[in-house]
């Protein structure tokens, strides 16, 4: 008895393909928005300005570091539904507004890491209208926002590139009533087909 399994239908590999693509862009803007949620750095900033007496620490996060490069992640989110509502042109647009900001929230996080103390001193001066900052300890959650954006640009760029061929939402039904017209329920009947299917008028 012959034990091979069915081939797997034709648009199998680019529903795969699909699914695995949105995967990637999900799983990115998540790491994108937590990434930037979480602290970044703590900062020491001196009770009275000026002075190395006592000092207060301010936990900075991502996002209040770099504001607009946080919204990444909604962006990616955002996008998900969009790759997933069009199709040819439409979601090729949707996929490169999501391939700009997913790069664009991971390289931010990559420069913060070149030079994190000053990035992070900065970012506090401005937070506090330009106050003395102390002691600066820095934190490794920048790498989840920047791994976070890498994963979802890798998505978005395989959409823009594979998706205009990829299926649509509801494109299953739509290509069962390319297979045959829509016919009246009289003729129908005539024809032995069942009145109450779906491509009955």
């Amino acid at each position: 008895m012959d034990a091979t399994p069915p081939p797997a239908p034709a648009g199998a590999p680019a529903r795969r393909a699909y699914l695995v693509a949105l995967l990637l862009v999900a799983i990115g803007g998540a790491g994108l928005l937590i990434g930037y949620g979480l602290a970044w750095a703590s900062v020491g900033i001196p009770l009275l300005a000026g002075t190395d007496g006592p000092a207060t620490v301010a936990e900075l996060t991502g996002r209040e570091l770099y504001p607009a490069a946080a919204a990444a992640g909604w962006v990616c989110l955002a996008g998900l539904a969009g790759i997933l509502a069009t199709r040819s042109w439409g979601r090729l647009l949707v996929a490169l507004l999501v391939l700009v900001a997913a790069t664009w929230g991971a390289v931010t996080a990559v420069l913060f890491a070149v030079d994190p103390v000053s990035a992070a001193a900065s970012g506090a001066r401005g937070l506090t209208g330009g106050a003395t900052v102390g002691a600066v300890a820095v934190t490794s959650w920048w790498a989840l926002a920047a791994v976070g954006g890498l994963v979802a640009a890798v998505g978005a760029a395989w959409t823009a590139v594979r998706g205009r061929r990829w299926p649509a939402m509801g494109a299953r039904y739509e290509r069962r009533a390319k297979g045959r017209e829509a016919i009246s329920p009289r003729d129908a009947q005539d024809v032995g087909q069942d009145p109450t299917d779906d491509l009955v008028e």
